[in-house]
């Protein structure tokens, strides 16, 4: 992985902006993060299932660049809440210095 954490390809799709209300950046968090947490569902790392993982986190201080993007990053950020909550991991979810970030997630 290169390119600030974001593998090289990313930046080939047609229409891509990182890290905001953008569809083919969104689509392409959306089939990782599931992926990620299938496997760890798969291989019962989570806590309820007697594996070590407690806390899971999805972005990471998009707090400190939200105001960059505007109305698209509080919508991103919404989404991306969202997005995680809908995957029922039974832990909880974190966004580091996310002061608006949805009840359900540890800010």
């Amino acid at each position: 992985m290169e390119f600030r954490g974001f593998p090289v390809w990313l930046r080939d799709i047609p229409g891509i902006e990182f890290r905001t209300d953008n569809e083919p950046y969104k689509a392409e968090m959306q089939t990782f993060v599931t992926k990620i947490v299938d496997m760890m569902k798969a291989e019962k790392l989570y806590s309820w299932q007697g594996g070590p993982i407690i806390l899971q986190q999805i972005e990471n201080e998009y707090g400190n660049i939200q105001s960059k993007y505007g109305q698209a990053g509080k919508r991103y950020m919404q989404w991306a809440a969202q997005m995680a909550l809908g995957l029922d991991t039974g832990i909880p979810w974190v966004m580091c210095r996310q002061t608006d970030a949805p009840e359900q997630i540890v800010a």
